[in-house]
């Protein structure tokens, strides 16, 4: 459940900075702080490029927050 939660929000983001679901999810993991490593799969060009430009997207710490409550 908690899980259909964040994709709600991360939706509900998406759409307010006019990003796909998959850019706010990549943006949210560059901005949270952890040691990770995004490895993505693509099936097109085009998706290639929409993740790529989730380097660019900027999240507040709000809004991280509003992804993430628990933290």
């Amino acid at each position: 459940m908690e899980n259909f939660e964040r994709v709600r929000r991360c939706e509900m983001l998406a759409k307010e900075k006019d990003a796909t679901v998959a850019q706010i999810a990549l943006a949210w993991l560059f901005c949270c702080g952890l040691n990770t490593f995004a490895v993505t799969g693509t099936s097109s060009a085009e998706r290639m490029k929409e993740n790529i430009a989730a380097f660019s997207l900027k999240l507040t710490q709000e809004e991280c927050r509003f992804l993430n409550p628990e933290e």
